[in-house]
């Protein structure tokens, strides 16, 4: 897998799983700084409508459009080893990037 700087450089589409139109959330606020730097940002989330001026996907599989990176805000129960069997894109997205908490610290609201 490419280098984050060099992925970076040659992306331009980025799907976020998990994002959330709640201001406070770290996936709003990274994708609110991806959608400023230039890239178009999908999100991806099947309790919201739309996030940042952007129509928001049930799950990756119904995004209609070539993905260049899969950027993942799930809790880690919600993501294991085997997550990348869930869905099939075609062509494969360049890179993918999962963050996800342990659960062990306080729960946002």
């Amino acid at each position: 897998m490419a280098a984050i700087p060099d992925l970076l450089r040659r992306s331009r589409t980025i799907a976020v799983v998990g994002l959330s139109s709640k201001r406070f959330r770290p996936s709003y606020g990274v994708a609110e700084y991806m959608q400023e730097q230039g890239y178009r940002i999908i999100p991806v989330n099947p309790n919201e409508s739309e996030v940042l001026g952007e129509k928001t996907y049930r799950s990756i599989e119904d995004v209609p459009e070539h993905i260049d990176i899969v950027d993942i805000f799930r809790r880690s129960e919600f993501v294991g080893p085997s997550w990348s069997r869930q869905f099939v894109l075609a062509p494969t997205p360049s890179g993918c990037r999962r963050r996800c908490s342990r659960g062990s610290g306080p729960k946002s609201p």
